[in-house]
């Protein structure tokens, strides 16, 4: 069975959080969870489902260099802990929304 990231799922959860930045990932109302149609996933997190067990350093879906700082590159450190306001935040998600997908990824 060939690996497929949820790339539109992950662009709309990134989207929706940038436009909520006072929500968490969690809150996504379209999650099962809240009545949503999109099963939940460990972490909420598409990338991270993705990979799987493997490291998340050589195979997560995305295109940015892991080594500088961790998970998406801080994006996602920076958005959890680091944003000191609304507006940081949602442009942070926005940057997350947005990164460019791996080459040879398959995506829906």
């Amino acid at each position: 069975m060939e690996k497929v990231f949820y790339h539109s799922l992950h662009i709309r959860l990134w989207t929706w959080l940038a436009e909520n930045p006072g929500k968490e990932k969690i809150d996504w109302p379209e999650w099962i969870a809240n009545g949503g149609a999109v099963d939940d996933v460990d972490g909420e997190c598409f990338a991270c489902k993705y990979r799987g067990l493997d490291d998340c350093e050589n195979s997560c879906p995305l295109d940015f260099d892991i080594k500088e700082n961790g998970c998406l590159g801080y994006l996602y450190r920076r958005w959890m802990w680091g944003c000191n306001d609304y507006q940081e935040r949602s442009e942070t998600a926005l940057q997350i929304a947005n990164l460019p997908v791996r080459a040879g990824v398959i995506t829906k």
